[in-house]
């Protein structure tokens, strides 16, 4: 497990401090979202406070990990959805296997779902990739004690 302490800062926040390791800190996780902005936001489900509060004390390593994350673009799942999207591959390639599959045996929708997913197309891999961020950090950091 790893040992954690907590520290009053001058500010009247709280600090966290990993033994031996600086954390991540609001000025860190604001840098990263900055230079990935267009790959997470907007989008309809998570906020950028959200997704900004989940990264701020993160141990280093969990912060190596979390930017070595592959993010998708969204001009690809746009360009996926428009194309091969009649078959279900946009969902595929989002994860969502069960949709795509459905997707796949109703043609698109008889081509109506084709149409709604060409238009969310950008949406929906922006609020993907949000959602890789907050399950890595929940996933990985897990064995915090305060």
């Amino acid at each position: 497990s790893f040992g954690y302490q907590r520290y009053s800062s001058k500010m009247g926040g709280q600090i966290l401090v990993e033994m031996g390791n600086r954390i991540m800190d609001r000025i860190e996780a604001y840098e990263y979202l900055e230079k990935n902005r267009e790959l997470l936001f907007p989008n309809n489900t998570y906020s950028e406070e959200e997704i900004e509060n989940a990264m701020i004390g993160m141990p280093r390593y969990l912060k190596a990990s979390v930017e070595s994350m592959r993010l998708k673009k969204p001009s690809t799942v746009q360009f996926i959805a428009v194309f091969p999207g009649f078959f279900g591959v946009d969902r595929f390639y989002l994860g969502e296997k069960w949709m795509g599959l459905l997707k796949y045996i109703t043609l698109g929708g008889v081509g109506i779902w084709w149409i709604l997913d060409i238009m969310s197309a950008k949406s929906r891999c922006r609020v993907y990739n949000c959602r890789k961020i907050l399950e890595q950090t929940n996933t990985l950091s897990r064995g915090r004690k305060y």
